[in-house]
């Protein structure tokens, strides 16, 4: 039971993986928000329910495109526990393309195949990047290689007025995103959760003006060139 209940798990990622690979691509076949409902489903839904959802997601989407692709962004730091949020920022014009916070799973996280199930079980959840109260010091450099990983031209980095822990991350992050623009988002505490999506919007306005700027340096150099 333990090996069927693990293939089902791995089974279940490969769909995620799918799913990230469609929110990945230059023109994404689905959003963000979208992705963001797959991997709550995949938290919350038994296996039998779920795995017909994500089947049918991946096929009614696959040979789906945007119109227009946005900047990318990368939601990391604290958890965010309303999905309007991502709604938000791709009404801004951005293409959310992947986060480190536990309610989002980019399929890569499955039990591993082991001759005891129990040993690729107890692993998964040993190991697994989770948040960063819990999570240890290199969960700065694989948030970073996520971020790269996602082709996200900047990162959103949310930080809970009551998450010492994010805040403790934040330099290494930025150390090892490189030249990739990060701007932090300081919850006030107690927020309401329309001021929490109206922080992190603001901050998405903010990170879309900043990426225009790059890019408008970039066409004048070209242009000169």
């Amino acid at each position: 039971a333990l090996a069927g209940a693990a293939e089902t798990a791995r089974a279940i990622a490969r769909s995620l993986r799918g799913i990230q690979a469609l929110r990945t691509r230059p023109r994404p076949a689905i959003t963000g928000a979208e992705a963001l409902s797959a991997a709550v489903a995949a938290r919350t839904l038994p296996a039998r329910q779920l795995r017909p959802l994500l089947d049918a997601a991946l096929t009614g989407t696959a040979d789906h495109a945007a119109a227009e692709a946005g900047p990318r962004v990368f939601l990391a730091g604290s958890g965010i526990d309303d999905p309007a949020v991502y709604d938000d920022l791709e009404e801004l014009g951005l293409a959310v393309v992947g986060e480190d916070h536990e309610w989002g799973d980019d399929g890569s996280e499955a039990p591993a195949d082991t001759p005891d199930p129990l040993d690729g079980i107890v692993d998964r959840y040993h190991f697994a990047h989770g948040g960063a109260p819990r999570a240890g010091l290199g969960r700065a450099t694989r948030t970073a290689a996520r971020a790269r990983t996602s082709g996200a031209d900047g990162v959103l980095y949310v930080l809970s007025a009551h998450d010492g822990a994010a805040g403790w991350e934040l330099p290494r992050v930025r150390d090892r995103l490189g030249s990739v623009p990060l701007i932090p988002v300081r919850l006030r505490e107690a927020a309401r959760p329309a001021d929490i999506r109206a922080q992190i919007a603001e901050a998405g306005r903010r990170l879309l003006g900043e990426l225009s700027a790059d890019a408008g340096i970039d066409g004048r150099a070209a242009g000169r060139g």
